[in-house]
Formats: C-alpha cells, structure tokens, sequence
C-alpha cells in the first residue's frame, strides 16, 4: 500500500490542527462572556482555572483572569451622581439634596 502525501494534504491538516486551537481558545473567550453577562460569578473561577491550565501560554487566559480578579476585588464605587435604581443614595436630612451615593457595578 503506497501512501500518497501531498504539499496540499499537509497544509490543510495543519490548518484544521490551527483551528481547532484557536476554536478553543475562542470558546474559552466567548463562555467568560457568556458566564458575565449571566453574572454566573461560582462558575467564572472555575472557567478560568480550567483556561490557564490547558492554554498556560495563552496570554489571553492570565490576562482575562487577572482582569477579572481586579475588578472583583475594587468593590463599590462612592460618587456624589444622583442614585439610580440599585443604589444606594445619601441625602441631606435638612434639605433632602442627595449628597452622594454608593454603585454596586
């Protein structure tokens, strides 16, 4: 048995082994987003270990990851903006003017 192997054949393997890397690398990607926009927080870390782990030279996984964790340890954000639905607002006893408030992002 003769096994013919072309420049082509090669080439389209190699292409079909790249994108499948970048397939996952990109669900990896899209289910963070989707994790987020679910504020599916108990699922996020667990997305992220599992990213790092397969992809360790991803600069993607540790750059996500490490954005994430960044944000999640700002915590609330105190502004003298008017309050809107969800936050919490401080008011002038006297007056009732609203003198500043506490966001939750």
């Amino acid at each position: 048995m003769i096994w013919k192997i072309t420049v082509s054949s090669l080439l389209a393997g190699w292409l079909s082994v790249v994108g499948i890397g970048f397939a996952a690398e990109q669900d990896y990607a899209a289910r963070f987003k989707e994790l987020q926009k679910q504020k599916a927080d108990a699922q996020i870390d667990p997305l992220l270990d599992e990213w790092r782990a397969q992809k360790p030279n991803d600069p993607d996984a540790w750059i996500t990851s490490a954005n994430y964790y960044f944000n999640q340890s700002v915590g609330p954000t105190i502004s003298t903006d008017k309050p809107k639905k969800g936050d919490f607002g401080l008011a002038d006893k006297k007056t009732g003017y609203a003198a500043s408030l506490i966001m939750f992002s």
